[in-house]
């Protein structure tokens, strides 16, 4: 169940026009990476420090194949890939890397995540 916040917001399109109410979600805590060995571990016939162990080399790696230009696809977990945001150049003879701005992260969850969101369920709460 997911608990849902209601707040007034304002259309950045339109300030002028009147505010309206929108749901957002509210978050009832974090799982850290311990937590979430945990339960994998109590999942599977692996002790929690091998979990944690085949976490932590994907924390180092996932990134590695980022910067290597490798979008990187976990199966029904997800993809992970990076786009860049920045200037425009008037052609592309004048375009030069230094007009980007920044490196993104984008995470597309598989089809366990968009199975598990597509029943969820939404709770109004004060």
């Amino acid at each position: 169940m997911i608990d849902i916040n209601v707040i007034q917001k304002v259309n950045p399109q339109s300030p002028e026009d009147p505010r309206k109410y929108y749901g957002t979600s509210k978050s009832s805590g974090t799982a850290d990476i311990r937590k979430l060995a945990n339960r994998i571990s109590k999942e599977t016939t692996l002790g929690t420090p091998d979990v944690m162990a085949v976490i932590e080399a994907m924390l180092q790696d996932i990134p590695e194949f980022l910067l290597e230009g490798k979008i990187v696809k976990l199966g029904d977990f997800g993809t992970f890939r990076l786009t860049v945001s920045g200037e425009g150049a008037e052609t592309q003879e004048e375009y030069s890397t230094n007009l980007i701005r920044k490196a993104n992260l984008h995470f597309r969850g598989g089809k366990v995540f968009q199975d598990v969101l597509a029943s969820a369920e939404f709770r109004k709460v004060s």
